[in-house]
C-alpha cells in the first residue's frame, strides 16, 4: 500500500507505464511481484497478525453513516479539485521553480473541453445515483430463499468466494470470535439498513445463523435482495463441526469419494485453525501380481 502511494501506481498502470518505457513504473511492477512472493512466502509467520483485524466486508457509505449516493459524490468531487489543484500547483512550480513565464506547451482549450465532457459525465451519473429508488413497489412475495448445506458453502468458499456474500446474523461477540471466512456481521433486525435492496445480486446471499434460521422470522428486505437467497442448514453450529472439528479417522476399507472427502474436510480444518493436516491414510489395496500362465508358445 505504502509502495503504491509513494509511486502513484496501481499494479495495473504500473504494467502500462512499463510498457511505455517508464523505469519507475518497471520498478513498481516489479515491487508487486517481489511483495506477493515474499508474503506468501512468510504468511504463516503473519497469519495471526494479518487475520488479526479482519472485520468481514465493511463498506465506507456503513462506517460515516450515510448514503452511498453521498460517498459518491464526494470521490467525484475529491477527483476534480485533485485534478484542478495539480494543474495550480504545476503552474506555480513552473514559474518558481523553473523561472517559466510561458503558457502550457499544449493549448488549454482542448483540455478545458475534455475537463468539461468528464465533469458533465460525472455529474450526471451522481444526479442518477440522488434519484430516489422505489423499493416499497419490489414484490417480496413468492420470493424462493433456499437452503445450503455446510459441505456445499464450505467449497464455494474455497473454489468461488467472489460469487458469496455472506452475513452472519449471531451475536457480535460469537462472530468475533469465530467465524466463516469472507462473512460480514448484522443483527437481523438491521439487514434493512445495509443496502441489500440496493444490490445489483450478482453474489449469492448466504446467511448464517447460530443454527437452522426460519425463513418466516427473516425481515421483508431480505426478499428484496435481486439475487438468490440461502439459508446455511444447521447454522454456524453446522460449520463448527464440520469444518472447526477435527474429521474422524478415515477408515481403512474407504471409498475414493470418501477419501477425497476426508481430504478436503482435514485440509479445510487445518487451514482455518492453524493445526497441521493429518497424515494421509494408508492405501490399504495391496497390489498382487497376476499368476503366471503355464504353457510355451505365445502364451
Amino acid at each position: 500500500g505504502a509502495g503504491f502511494i509513494v509511486s502513484g501506481y496501481c499494479p495495473g498502470t504500473s504494467l502500462v507505464s512499463a510498457a511505455s518505457g517508464n523505469i519507475d513504473g518497471m520498478l513498481t511492477f516489479l515491487g508487486v511481484i517481489v511483495g506477493s512472493v515474499l508474503f506468501g512466502e512468510m504468511y504463516p509467520w503473519v497469519a495471526k497478525f494479518y487475520l488479526s483485524g479482519h472485520m468481514g466486508q465493511v463498506f465506507l457509505y456503513e462506517l460515516l453513516g450515510v448514503p452511498p449516493a453521498v460517498v459518491a459524490l464526494g470521490v467525484a468531487v475529491m477527483a476534480a479539485g485533485c485534478f484542478l489543484g495539480a494543474e495550480w500547483v504545476e503552474r506555480w512550480a513552473t514559474r518558481t521553480i523553473l523561472g517559466r513565464t510561458g503558457g502550457p506547451d499544449c493549448p488549454a482549450a482542448p483540455r478545458r473541453i475534455a475537463f468539461g465532457y468528464f465533469a458533465a459525465a460525472a455529474a450526471l451519473g451522481i444526479a442518477f445515483l440522488l434519484l430516489p429508488v422505489r423499493v416499497g413497489q419490489a414484490k417480496t412475495d413468492g420470493k424462493r430463499i433456499e437452503s445450503i448445506d455446510v459441505i456445499t458453502l464450505a467449497h464455494r468458499v474455497i473454489e468461488e468466494p467472489w460469487r458469496l456474500r455472506i452475513i452472519d446474523v449471531r451475536d457480535e461477540q460469537a462472530f468475533l470470535k469465530q467465524r466463516i471466512p469472507g462473512s460480514e456481521h448484522s443483527r437481523l433486525e438491521q439487514l434493512g439498513e445495509i443496502g441489500l435492496q440496493y444490490s445489483k445480486g450478482i453474489r449469492d446471499l448466504v446467511l448464517v445463523g447460530a443454527g437452522d434460521l426460519a425463513e418466516e422470522r427473516l425481515p421483508d428486505v431480505v426478499r428484496l435482495y435481486p439475487g438468490r437467497i440461502f439459508l446455511l442448514k444447521g447454522g454456524f453450529e453446522a460449520w463448527r463441526r464440520f469444518a472447526l472439528t477435527p474429521p474422524p479417522p478415515l477408515k481403512a476399507d474407504a471409498s475414493e469419494q470418501e477419501r477425497q472427502a476426508y481430504q478436503f474436510r482435514a485440509g479445510l480444518h487445518a487451514a482455518l485453525t492453524g493445526a497441521p493436516a493429518p497424515p494421509p491414510p494408508k492405501n490399504s489395496v495391496k497390489f498382487k501380481a497376476p499368476p503366471k500362465r503355464k504353457g510355451g508358445g505365445c502364451s
